[in-house]
């Protein structure tokens, strides 16, 4: 069952959801027997297949305009008491076996979203990168622009 606790536990800046994506990878506390094993990544299905409908327990909606990168159609999503079949777990590092046992090859929790987000944090840092360096021509155009031109004459 996958309940996101209200407002607090939304998921935002899912890309394509808003209007396209059928399906997202979810990020979601993974708790067995009661035992909290940490976030692990689902494929979680949100619209129906063939109608695009939005499926029961799951509310979507649009980010909304986004500086510089609107092109790209951001939604966030909450969800309330979804269930999703238990294949759908990425177990790369931790999964369920037959007898509902949890398994993972990580020793803690700590450790795994560190080893799955960091190709998204690489690609978060990426676009900051590309930022600083277009804000930064940009002040030395205007510095330059500014030390030549004169606005008004001066009164000497």
């Amino acid at each position: 069952m996958i309940n996101t606790n209200g407002e607090e536990g939304m998921k935002f800046w899912i890309g394509n959801l808003a209007q396209g994506a059928n399906k997202t990878i979810l990020w979601a506390q993974l708790i067995v027997d009661g035992v909290n094993h940490g976030p692990h990544p689902f494929l979680m299905q949100v619209r129906d297949l063939k109608t695009h409908e939005v499926l029961k327990g799951i509310t979507i909606g649009d980010c909304g305009p986004k500086n510089g990168l609107n092109i790209i159609d951001n939604g966030y999503m909450m969800i309330k008491d979804a269930r999703i079949p238990v294949d759908t777990l990425l177990g790369k590092l931790g999964s369920i076996d037959e007898n509902g046992k949890y398994r993972s090859v990580v020793k803690r929790n700590s450790q795994r979203f560190g080893l799955h987000m960091s190709p998204l944090s690489f690609g978060r840092a990426g676009l900051v990168t590309a930022s600083l360096t277009q804000a930064s021509a940009a002040i030395a155009i205007g510095l330059r622009f500014s030390c030549h031109r004169r606005q008004f004459k001066t009164t000497n």
